[in-house]
């Protein structure tokens, strides 16, 4: 049993550097390289504390000596004493490189604040955009001696904004090689990382990446011949295993928990932040420090022993469940090692038990595990039920999504030029005269490390995971996925009991390109696996469907082969279908359009129909809007003739071609969006027309789980899109001066989505609560009024929008409350003071 100890006061002091100077002779240089480069880094580490990074854990000097102490305890004996000089000395320099990237000058923190990806970051965190956006508008209003708290304000937003943008950035090749590079200038050492004239810079980096990735790096292939982190690299005379030396640094770096080092995964499960500044931080930091006292760590030989004493129980299930993440993380890493040739193994050794137990003093309450959670079962009913799907063929469509996914993919790899992509529908019989659905395409493929983390991990969508940004980073061009909820392929179990996937990835950055079959009997079943080194790159998923007659087989398969017509309308990626009764391959089809020769019948009919290209007037939208209007004697273009209601779109659908009413896809599949015949207008001002659409599906595109209706801003852009696209179209076109006043009323209406005519604002049912009332008028604001005033004031308030919507009104109509008019000279303030930074 080893009951760590304090690290010493001097480094050192240390085991691992008293080593490293027994062993490093005058002519490597190692034992003075070291000493100069932790003397120079300490003091930058220990700046972290004055980061962006300061409410977070501890990552300053002190923290690297932590680790080199702990490596001590971790490394067996035998190990320690074969280490190379230059294997002790890359694990002591990784130790304090790994966190540098979260240090940031002055100089670095204004020059990021300033750029678009910046702003994008905070705009992805809506609480805290809102909270800078406000800060902003205060700023112009205040005088001179108030702005310094303004300015101190929005510094700290922009400080948790800057600690979420670094922290997947901090700690990149590119990050380390310019930290690098810049502290052998600052102490005037290009040998700084060099023994004999050979450099170890570019090992000491991919070492220092591999700490924030997933453990599987350490097996990476490069090419045929090289590994990722190799086991036996020659370097300057020394031998170095890279595997072992960035084993050392993860496992040291996940086992520093103590009370001087709260673990990040603590932190953000906590929400811990300052109130004042953030909203939903409700624990502070003061509190954490009260509450939470890691006080030993002990290695037994059978279990690692976390003592600690704690105050809330929020605060042991957290220190247990990272408990639970350490022993997952030794587990994998101890395995990884073995995975080596017995030499290797022999040699390299960490001893480190597999157990780790959280012993906890719970003061002041008694824990229980007590809890929300999902009942596995009913969750997964719900998943694959017409409760979210509105019918059962709606599995095939998910499939074919996640197909054209894969494709899209191995398109944007741009790894083959030749490469021809294709997803096919088709179904086989079995011995048992059973019925197969298969979706199979050639695209992307899965290695085992996405079928288990990914694919067999409901809600967890590898399109969206940060692994999947890393891999695609610094790549050109655009991908964006139709998946992004991971939860689609339950839907199989919808339409049948079993069902197989057969997969490769051929471009696997794990070097992992085995062939896999993996056979599932059931939602719970567990998969039967068989691998080959060789087969088709892509992936096909086969469902045994739930229909034993092979008459309902053949029915299920012709309606689903409708279904798909009608909902995958313009696919990325041609889809070949072979289903009963017929083959048939979908492309992308056509816009809506007018037939031959209609738009003569039409004028003859006295109706002008107009053609809008959506894509001249915007950059999320294409597709085609066509309106039609009536022309009468004095040639002027009306929308409905004078005491009558608008024509039904109904009776000019004969005069279109590829009109099935009006439709949204989204990355060439079909979208339901409530009511979005209403952008061209209401009652007696809406105008005859019909829309056919298609939208960008990027992040903005909002869209339910079930993947087949808009919903927030889905329905918000497409709406602003289209209205702002009719409106310059007629414009534009020349259409506008020839229409009849009603009909330009009409056109106003679908610009700014409310009639001209203002009668029906004086109809609002008035509030006679005098509470409301002055509730209502004591918060409402005495700037000029945001878009959506009363559903702010409403959240204020804790009250329906709509009464607060009735109470404005009626403070208005009674004169108690004036709208604020905008003030350019707020605006041009506004706009200087986002240019400043402030």
């Amino acid at each position: 049993m080893i009951l760590i100890p304090p690290p010493p006061e001097d480094i050192k002091n240390t085991f691992l550097f008293q080593n490293l100077a027994a062993k490093s002779l005058p002519d490597d240089g190692l034992i003075e390289r070291v000493n100069t480069f932790v003397s120079t880094v300490s003091p930058l580490l220990d700046l972290i504390l004055a980061s962006p990074f300061r409410d977070y854990t501890l990552h300053n000097s002190k923290h690297s000596k932590k680790l080199i102490h702990l490596s001590e305890y971790i490394i067996s004996r035998n190990t320690l004493e074969h280490l190379s000089a230059l294997e002790i000395a890359i694990i002591i320099i990784s130790c304090y490189l790994h966190d540098l990237g979260m240090c940031l000058t002055s100089t670095e923190r204004e020059q990021i604040i300033s750029t678009q990806e910046f702003e994008d970051e905070l705009r992805a965190w809506p609480q805290l955009w809102y909270e800078i956006e406000n800060a902003r508008k205060q700023y112009s209003r205040v005088s001179y001696l108030e702005r310094s708290t303004i300015e101190s304000r929005i510094f700290q937003l922009q400080e948790a904004g800057l600690a979420s943008f670094l922290r997947s950035r901090h700690g990149t090749y590119e990050r380390y090689a310019k930290l690098i590079s810049k502290l052998k200038e600052s102490v005037g050492r290009n040998d700084l990382l060099k023994v004999k004239d050979v450099s170890f810079e570019n090992e000491i980096i991919q070492i220092c990446v591999s700490h924030n990735e997933d453990v599987a790096v350490l097996l990476e292939i490069i090419d045929a011949y090289n590994d990722r982190f190799p086991r036996d690299i020659s370097i300057g005379g020394f031998k170095v295993n890279m595997q072992f030396c960035a084993a050392v640094l993860r496992l040291t770096d996940i086992l520093d928990f103590d009370r001087e080092r709260t673990p990040r995964i603590l932190f953000e499960s906590l929400g811990i932040g300052d109130g004042t500044f953030f909203p939903g931080k409700s624990v502070s930091l003061q509190e954490w420090n009260k509450h939470m006292a890691v006080h030993s760590l002990e290695i037994r030989t059978d279990e690692v022993i976390i003592s600690a004493d704690s105050t809330h129980p929020t605060i042991e299930r957290s220190i247990r469940d990272y408990c639970g993440v350490i022993e997952r993380e030794t587990r994998d890493t101890i395995s990884v090692l073995r995975r080596n040739r017995p030499e290797i193994i022999d040699k390299y050794q960490i001893e480190l038990p597999l157990t780790v137990r959280p012993r906890i003093r719970s003061i002041g309450y008694v824990y229980k595990d007590m809890a929300f959670k999902f009942d596995e079962l009913s969750i997964s009913t719900l998943l694959m039920g017409e409760g979210l799907y509105s019918n059962k063929s709606v599995a095939l469509r998910e499939l074919i999504q996640n197909a054209i996914d894969a494709c899209v993919f191995r398109q944007f790899l741009n790894r083959e030029p030749g490469y021809n992509p294709l997803v096919s529908v088709s179904f086989t019989i079995d011995e048992d005269d059973r019925t197969w659905l298969e979706v199979t395409d050639n695209g992307i493929g899965m290695d085992e490390h996405v079928l288990s983390n990914y694919f067999f991990r409901i809600g967890n969508s590898y399109y969206r995971s940060s692994e999947f940004e890393r891999f695609t980073k610094g790549l050109s061009g655009n991908f964006t996925p139709i998946s992004r909820f991971g939860i689609g392929i339950l839907s199989v179990f919808m339409i049948g009991d079993i069902f197989q996937i057969l997969t490769r990835n051929q471009f696997s950055p794990r070097a992992d390109t085995l062939f896999r079959s993996i056979m599932v009997e059931g939602r719970f079943g567990l998969a039967f696996v068989t691998e080959n080194e060789t087969g088709p790159h892509g992936t096909t998923i086969r469902v045994r469907l739930n229909q034993k007659n092979s008459l309902a087989a053949e029915l299920f398969l012709s309606n689903a082969a409708v279904y798909i017509r009608t909902v995958v309308r313009r696919p990325k990626i041609p889809v070949r279908i072979s289903l009963l009764p017929s083959a048939f391959t979908i492309d992308s089809s056509s816009f809506l359009g007018l037939r031959e020769s209609s738009h003569e019948e039409l004028m003859k009919k006295g109706v002008v129909p107009i053609i809008i290209d959506v894509g001249r007037w915007s950059k999320r939208i294409t597709g085609h809007i066509v309106l039609f209007f009536l022309q009468c004697e004095n040639s002027l273009l009306r929308h409905r003739l004078e005491g009558m209601k608008p024509e039904k779109i109904d009776s000019y659908a004969p005069y279109m071609k590829n009109y099935h009413g009006n439709r949204i896809t989204v990355n060439g599949i079909t979208m339901v969006s409530k009511n979005i015949g209403t952008v061209l207008g209401k009652k007696n001002l809406r105008i005859t027309g019909a829309i056919d659409i298609e939208l960008t599906g990027d992040d903005d595109i909002q869209y339910d789980v079930s993947r087949d209706k808009l919903i927030g801003t889905g329905i918000t852009i497409a709406r602003n899109e289209l209205k702002t696209a009719i409106i310059q179209a007629v414009k534009e076109l020349g259409y506008y001066n020839r229409l009849h006043e009603e009909t330009k009323t009409a056109i106003e209406y679908v610009a700014c989505g409310k009639p001209v005519d203002t009668e029906k604002l004086h109809n609002v049912q008035p509030i006679d609560n005098e509470s409301i009332l002055s509730a209502v008028l004591k918060v409402a604001p005495k700037e000029p009024w945001p878009p959506g005033l009363h559903r702010i004031i409403a959240e204020k308030l804790e009250i329906q929008p709509h009464v607060v919507y009735r109470a404005i009104s009626t403070l208005i109509e009674s004169g108690r409350l004036q709208k604020p008019m905008k003030d350019d000279t707020e605006n041009k303030s506004n706009k200087a003071l986002k240019r400043s930074g402030a």
